[in-house]
C-alpha cells in the first residue's frame, strides 16, 4: 500500500502538481520498532548537482504523541478522565450525520441529574422528552418533559 502511495507522490512531483500535504506512514526501524514518519518530495532534476527527484523522510513520532496528548486533554476532563461536553457534541454530530446519510432516525437519550436530583440538559440542545412511572406506583409509564424525582 505504501509503495503505491510513494509512487503516486513521485508521479505528482514529476507532473508538476504541488503536494497537498506530506505522506504519513510507519517505518520499521533497525532496532525492531515502528516509527511514525512523513515524506515530502522535491523535483531537483533541473539542478545539475542533483539531477533527480529527492524524497525526504523524517521521524514525526514525538509530534504525533503530542497531538494525541493534546486531543486527550481537549476531549476529556482532567480530573476524572471522563469524556467532556466537546467530545459529546462531536460524537452526537457524527451520530446524527451517520443517521441522516443512512436515512434512519437517530434518538438521543440523555440521563443525568444534579446533586439536588433535578434533571439536567446539555447546552444548545432542547430539553429531552422523558418517560417516568407514576409517583403513586402505577405501572403505566407516562411520557412528557423530565420532572423532579419524588422525594
Amino acid at each position: 500500500m505504501i509503495v503505491y502511495s510513494l509512487r503516486a507522490l513521485v508521479a505528482d512531483v514529476v507532473a508538476g502538481r504541488p503536494m497537498a500535504r506530506p505522506l504519513e506512514w510507519r517505518l520499521w526501524d533497525a532496532s525492531g520498532h515502528w516509527r511514525q514518519v512523513e515524506t515530502i518530495a522535491a523535483d531537483l532534476r533541473a539542478d545539475p548537482s542533483v539531477g533527480q527527484i529527492v524524497l525526504t523522510t523524517r521521524d514525526v513520532g514525538a509530534r504525533k504523541t503530542l497531538e494525541q496528548q493534546l486531543t486527550q486533554v481537549t476531549l476529556h476532563d482532567l480530573l476524572t478522565n471522563l469524556p467532556n461536553r466537546a467530545q459529546f457534541h462531536d460524537r452526537l454530530g457524527q451520530a446524527l450525520a451517520s443517521g441522516k446519510r443512512a436515512g434512519r432516525p437517530t434518538t438521543v437519550l440523555f440521563l443525568g441529574s444534579t446533586a439536588s436530583g433535578a434533571s439536567t440538559r446539555v447546552s444548545g440542545l432542547p430539553p429531552a422528552i422523558g418517560c417516568s412511572r407514576s409517583a403513586r406506583g402505577g405501572s403505566k409509564p407516562r411520557f412528557g418533559r423530565p420532572t423532579r424525582a419524588p422525594a
